[in-house]
């Protein structure tokens, strides 16, 4: 089993997972305990990543064209 990530881990994968594919990196970025929180102000967007310790080691793996046919 692996250790949950840090924030700043966290932080790290989703805005590497963000530049990758072009997309916008967040306005701001809330640490909390168990979760990483960004937001998009002008979308209107927070998306929130638990700290679990179900982790993804690989950023490909959540990528949408690594997922392949259902």
């Amino acid at each position: 089993m692996h250790n949950p990530p840090t924030a700043a881990e966290a932080e790290a994968h989703l805005r590497t997972l963000l530049a990758d594919n072009e997309m916008p990196q967040p306005d701001e970025v809330l640490h909390h305990p168990a979760e990483v929180v960004f937001l998009f102000h002008e979308k209107k967007l927070a998306v929130t990543v638990e700290l679990t310790d179900g982790w993804l080691d690989n950023a490909t793996a959540v990528r949408a064209d690594a997922w392949g046919d259902p």
